[in-house]
């Protein structure tokens, strides 16, 4: 007697993007592993929708910036329409800006483009399986969201002569006169620099500043500044006065300070490294 063999039911996949070279490489990475796929193809927001409403898929690979209605109005819209249907993010903003809206929306994953290999393979397949798929870099950032929510700020995390330096740069100040009220090296200030951008997940000054000004710091880097000059302006006694062996060197690990070339925990070790919370 023959046995009967049942087909897998064939997986549609749905991919929302408005340029037609982007939607063709998702396709392609897609069709190489899942083999027999539904593709259907949406250029923007308003046909996405059309394609939800009228057909039935497995998954939803969903842009952010699209013109006309938005990535993350489309997925509310989506979602609303079709509750347990999963919708990956693929998009070109770094997981800070855009992945823990999303998630929180109800995105299933939020992969970024340029990332759209085997991150995008493994949360398709998640999907497929009624799960979510959650990158290491945005675990960090839904880590640093539940931080925030608790009522710990990102620069709570900080030492205090790295919040003092942050105060600093965040009002303006260039790292050389940084360096001077404060007695110490461009070089040691520049290392600071690079610790705060670390612990609290930014990428340049003018984010250190805007910061600072979004959360009101700016008086507090005013005292941090009258306090340095008059750590500098007041004589200590000579006994209490530091030797050199007790200033921050750069060169050695004397002060507590790790640069990024150094520090295990930044290094880059492939596509899934992430940095990892100095917490």
């Amino acid at each position: 007697m023959a046995l009967k063999t049942t087909k897998a039911k064939c997986s549609r996949i749905l991919i929302v993007d408005d340029h037609y070279v982007v939607r063709q490489g998702l396709k392609q990475v897609l069709a190489e592993r899942f083999g027999d796929v539904d593709f259907g193809e949406a250029s923007d927001g308003n046909e996405a929708l059309q394609h939800v409403w009228n057909g039935d898929w497995s998954v939803v690979l969903l842009d952010v910036a699209m013109p006309g209605r938005g990535g993350l109005d489309t997925l509310k819209e989506v979602l609303r329409a079709k509750p347990k249907l999963p919708v990956i993010i693929v998009s070109m903003h770094s997981e800070e800006i855009f992945a823990v809206r999303a998630l929180k929306l109800g995105a299933s994953s939020y992969i970024r483009k340029d990332c759209a290999g085997v991150e995008l393979v493994a949360a398709v397949e998640a999907a497929l399986r009624g799960q979510q798929f959650i990158t290491p870099l945005v675990a960090l950032q839904l880590a640093r969201q539940l931080k925030q929510e608790r009522g710990d700020l990102p620069h709570e995390v900080l030492s205090d002569r790295e919040f003092q330096v942050f105060c600093l740069l965040g009002s303006g100040v260039i790292i050389k006169e940084v360096a001077d009220r404060l007695s110490l090296s461009a070089k040691t200030i520049s290392t600071y620099r690079t610790r705060i951008l670390e612990k609290m997940g930014l990428k340049n000054t003018s984010q250190i500043i805007h910061y600072v000004v979004e959360h009101g710091l700016s008086t507090t880097a005013v005292e941090e500044i009258a306090e340095a000059n008059a750590c500098i302006q007041s004589p200590r006694p000579k006994s209490a006065r530091s030797t050199r062996a007790d200033r921050p060197k750069t060169r050695s690990n004397s002060s507590g300070l790790i640069t990024p070339s150094s520090d295990p925990k930044v290094r880059n070790i492939g596509m899934f490294a992430a940095p990892i919370s100095p917490d």
